[in-house]
């Protein structure tokens, strides 16, 4: 075989290769960004799970925290050592308390 039809036989077979890197750099590109995805679902979940439903439950439970909304999850979403508080929104104030839950400290 000469040289001459040696590179055609390399550019022939380049070019057959070639259509397939764009495609597997789509379907890399397409992993990470699913993969990136999972990952932020997972972190949403265990802060969901593990400070946002409990906080809601005890909201719900005593009904004189019905005037409180707050939501609560990790700092940084992530960092499990503090904990982010986030009192949205307080309605009406001491009108909703009756007399017999306020206690006296004083005496």
């Amino acid at each position: 075989m000469s040289e001459e039809s040696a590179m055609s036989v390399v550019a022939v077979a380049t070019d057959l290769q070639s259509p397939k890197k764009p495609t597997l750099l789509l379907l890399a590109l397409l992993g990470m960004t699913l993969l990136a995805g999972c990952a932020v679902g997972g972190v949403w979940m265990y802060n969901e799970t593990t400070l946002q439903k409990p906080l809601q439950r005890m909201l719900v439970a005593d009904p004189r925290n019905h005037v409180v909304r707050a939501k609560a999850h990790y700092d940084g979403w992530i960092d499990t050592h503090s904990v982010v508080f986030d009192l949205t929104d307080v309605a009406g104030g001491l009108r909703w308390i009756r007399k017999d839950h306020i206690s006296d400290y004083g005496n």
